[in-house]
């Protein structure tokens, strides 16, 4: 299965960021995480982190999200889930941040499916 992470400049998610795009810190935008292959399942994202490397298993990484949470130790403003785990595409509201030593970054997300809800029930 492909999971594929594209970013937006818009909450609409329609106007895609590329390589030319110029970011600020602090800047909205808008992250979106979608399995396309099967509409009977979920897809949750458990977490979502930045690294200075292409390669997240060098280097220091930052968790924005974690077990499916914001990471409140950031700023409770920088990633609002709008959703995630109720269906084939989780999305994200996320401002833009500036890392100490570092003028660019990489996105990383770890996710897991589900048979149709990822949220637990609690009885």
């Amino acid at each position: 299965m492909t999971v594929t992470m594209t970013i937006y400049k818009d909450p609409s998610f329609t106007d895609i960021i590329t390589s030319d795009t110029v970011l600020v810190s602090e800047q909205t935008v808008y992250v979106s995480v979608v399995i396309s292959q099967l509409d009977i399942i979920s897809l949750k994202v458990l977490r979502l982190y930045v690294s200075p490397n292409s390669d997240h298993t060098v280097g220091p990484t930052y968790n924005l999200l974690e077990n499916g949470c914001p990471n409140l130790t950031l700023s409770k403003n920088n990633l609002n889930p709008i959703q995630n785990g109720l269906g084939t595409e989780a999305r994200f509201k996320m401002n833009l941040m500036i890392f100490y030593a570092f003028s660019s970054y990489y996105l990383f997300a770890d996710v897991t499916i589900c048979n149709s809800s990822c949220i637990p029930v609690w009885i």
